[in-house]
């Protein structure tokens, strides 16, 4: 079953096994589920959490998050989980909910391409037409289809034609529906199927659970009609624990695109957002944002919204930098996840601007681009040896320890960059646009250096030419991550929280 709704689209049921094993090897080195100088929490109530993503650090910024919050909440509450693979369930002593399958009835023989075709068109019109009557389910495959079509057909070729009249169809409904049931990123209104119904362990009753917590917003709708499915009672707090603001991430790519219809499937995409978000925030009894800056965006949308700050942190055992150790040659490094549009559109902003400007000053320079999905990024290797492409590394931490400098590149984007912390706890230093640095509470020229694509290179220069200034850098973004910006401290206020509800 897909549980998995993220910005940047789905994970498939193949993709989760895939990661499961890596996934639980590394909590199982990390040791870092339950923080050692805690002590432990009788857990009081029972909490049912709904997660779009799936916890695990390391893992891309939505995971470690969720995996922080997640292990906090388990300390500090019994938990029935939706969402999470069974194993990891565990691992955070989480009790997994039941999964109960209908029998799986015979396919029946394929119709023949004669009656296919009337058969495709008529479902297509359908589809346009009354997207309601099939769960929006099968009108956002086409949408997520039309995208990547209207840059691969002619416009004057038949399927050319279709994906913009679907483009044009989905313009109009994202933006006259008052509360679309839908988000930009194909969510799902179900996290079952058809033929797969969830049911609460055998030991837990609806009236048993006194709130819920929902990680994501992407998984807001999803979580209102399984709260519905299971019989919880409308009175029991909900907690959203919102990873962006969501609508501005859209917002922000689309002032980059390069085309028109791109840009308008963002501007759709942020306009369902925010009519998406209005309602969460409006429903739930508490919102969790993970910066200042975020939560004064939440309150703009919504200013009766109840919202508390629980910041991004780093697991500064696990990133535990030294000064030492960094390549002979200048390497600048930069990570994430690739199938994350910012990320995707820093990389290209790094390797086509930011890198030929520092070449040109101090010789030559290596560039390490390493996280989930950085494949895409192969062709360049084959114009440019000194650009090293890492996908999805099971550790990170080589990436960071071989490089000198890590530049932050993004325009767009939403939250607050654990690259950056963990950078800093690594001992690196880290020049960072303005977006890149939003949401930290950091000051220029003490824990890192803000400049903006055009005077980015010069900077990069400057630390490469300068050791001293360099290991200066490092070591204050050092020391103020480790002393103010680990996850202990940074989640120690959640039970406070829920208690207050």
């Amino acid at each position: 079953m897909n549980l998995c709704v993220l910005t940047g689209g789905c994970y498939s049921l193949n993709d989760e096994i895939a990661n499961l094993q890596s996934a639980k090897n590394l909590l199982s080195a990390k040791g870092d589920i339950v923080p050692p100088e805690q002590d432990p929490v009788q857990p009081t109530g029972k909490t049912l959490v709904i997660t779009g993503l799936t916890p695990r650090s390391p893992g891309n910024g939505g995971e470690i998050r969720s995996h922080y919050l997640l292990s906090e909440l388990c300390r500090i509450a019994n938990v029935v989980s939706i969402g999470i693979p069974p194993a990891l369930a565990r691992q955070l002593q989480a009790t997994p909910c039941l999964e109960i399958r209908a029998e799986r009835q015979p396919d029946a023989p394929a119709p023949s391409l004669i009656r296919r075709i009337p058969a495709s068109v008529c479902r297509t019109l359908l589809t346009l037409l009354l997207p309601w009557l099939l769960n929006w389910t099968r009108y956002l495959a086409l949408v997520n289809r039309a995208q990547p079509g209207l840059q691969t057909h002619s416009a004057f070729s038949l399927r050319g034609l279709l994906w913009r009249l679907v483009s044009l169809h989905y313009f109009a409904v994202s933006r006259c529906l008052s509360v679309p049931p839908f988000a930009a990123h194909y969510i799902r209104l179900s996290f079952a199927s058809e033929k797969t119904q969830l049911a609460l362990p055998p030991d837990c009753r609806p009236s048993d659970i006194e709130q819920v917590w929902v990680e994501s917003t992407s998984a807001w709708l999803a979580a209102k009609q399984i709260i519905r499915q299971l019989g919880i009672r409308p009175s029991v707090p909900v907690v959203l624990s919102a990873q962006n603001v969501e609508w501005l991430i859209p917002f922000r790519l689309a002032a980059q695109a390069d085309n028109w219809w791109k840009q308008q499937f963002c501007l759709c995409a942020a306009a369902s957002y925010r009519k998406m978000e209005f309602e969460a925030h409006r429903q739930a009894r508490l919102v969790l944002h993970c910066s200042a800056n975020d939560r004064d965006l939440a309150l703009q949308l919504n200013h009766a919204a109840n919202i508390a700050v629980i910041p991004n942190g780093v697991d500064t055992r696990y990133y535990a930098g030294r000064r030492e150790g960094h390549a002979e040659i200048p390497t600048l490094f930069f990570t994430g996840s690739f199938n994350y549009a910012p990320n995707l559109e820093a990389a290209q902003h790094l390797v086509h601007q930011v890198l030929p400007d520092v070449r040109r000053e101090v010789g030559r320079v290596r560039l390490l681009l390493a996280g989930r999905n950085a494949s895409v990024l192969q062709e360049l290797v084959t114009i440019d040896p000194d650009l090293i492409i890492s996908d999805s590394p099971e550790d990170i931490r080589p990436v960071f320890e071989e490089g000198w400098i890590t530049p932050v590149t993004l325009t767009s984007g939403g939250g607050t960059r654990l690259k950056i912390l963990e950078a800093m706890s690594m001992r690196r230093a880290v020049v960072s646009t303005a977006v890149g640095a939003e949401g930290l509470p950091v000051k220029d020229g003490t824990q890192l250096l803000i400049r903006e694509l055009p005077e980015m290179a010069t900077a990069i220069s400057e630390l490469i030419k300068d050791r001293q200034f360099r290991d200066q850098l490092a070591d204050a973004g050092y020391h103020w991550a480790i002393n103010t910006m680990s996850w202990s401290a940074c989640t120690s206020s959640l039970q406070e929280l829920l208690r207050k509800l």
